[in-house]
């Protein structure tokens, strides 16, 4: 959805103009959902995660493409040096000292990897984690590649490209969900995940109701024609508790502007 539309969105559930009718937007259904501190808190810990992933993103894209390009290339220098060796070729590495012991010492770089990838678990520093998973990955190619270490060179994740995916580890992680040892998969749509405590005390379309009623008072706080509407869709005691939390509605209000967090409707919020 782009900036016109996210406005006119905002507009709409502002009450400045007609709402559409497609299905899943949240102004067609009338769900009751008022702001409480409790509920308003509940969304903004489910989101906070998201906001990382949505930072995140602009850089992880280029940086995922630049990745995925020398991946090819790697994949493609491996079976070029294979095909050129011939099986007795090949079987003698495995008499080779050299080549065994190249095998043997990323073994143990493996091994101390381990350690530290279950103590970057335990602390829960996602970042680290990533990071390990990848030179561990590294490691692992090389050992599967070794008779070719010295003409093709494996590739590491680009920075952009690890912060996105402890971005979506943390998510994972604010959800009740354990950390994943697969490798990350980059779709264009992330789906929101809220907290197990979010998830208990709403429905989904309570929780995505709120997220809209969050998100247009955050954007209207920089659009006179909007902040004029709103004393008609929020209480007293509601723009107390928004207004409490201003800060904090400040920061997401660029994101939910720009589109980059989702808000207008709730197809991205997992079911629960």
């Amino acid at each position: 959805m782009g900036a016109d539309a996210i406005k006119e969105a905002a507009k709409s559930k502002a009450g400045l103009s007609e709402p559409s009718a497609n299905e899943g937007d949240a102004s067609v259904r009338k769900i009751n959902a008022p702001i409480t501190a409790e509920r308003l808190d509940l969304v903004l810990r489910s989101i906070k995660p998201y906001v990382a992933i949505a930072e995140a993103r602009p850089k992880a894209d280029p940086a995922i493409r630049e990745y995925k390009t020398a991946d090819s290339v790697y994949t493609a220098c491996v079976e070029a040096v294979g095909k050129k060796m011939d099986q007795a070729t090949y079987a003698g590495l495995f008499s080779d000292p050299k080549y065994l012991a190249g095998i043997e010492a990323r073994k143990r770089q493996s091994e101390a990897l381990d350690v530290r990838l279950k103590a970057a678990e335990k602390g829960s520093d996602q970042r680290q984690v990533v990071a390990i998973r990848d030179t561990a990955l590294v490691l692992a190619r090389q050992t599967m590649g070794q008779f070719a270490a010295d003409k093709c060179q494996v590739p590491f994740k680009p920075i952009a490209m690890l912060n996105f995916e402890a971005a979506l580890e943390g998510a994972r992680i604010a959800a009740g969900e354990g950390p994943t040892p697969l490798i990350s998969t980059f779709e264009d749509r992330v789906d929101l995940k809220p907290t197990p405590q979010a998830r208990k005390a709403m429905t989904r379309e309570e929780f995505g109701k709120l997220r809209e009623r969050i998100a247009v008072w955050a954007i209207s706080q920089a659009d006179p024609a909007l902040q004029a509407r709103i004393p008609k869709q929020f209480t007293a005691e509601e723009m107390a508790l928004l207004n409490a939390r201003n800060a904090e509605l400040a920061a997401l209000a660029e994101l939910f502007k720009s589109g980059s967090l989702r808000w207008a409707d709730w197809g991205d919020v997992s079911e629960w």
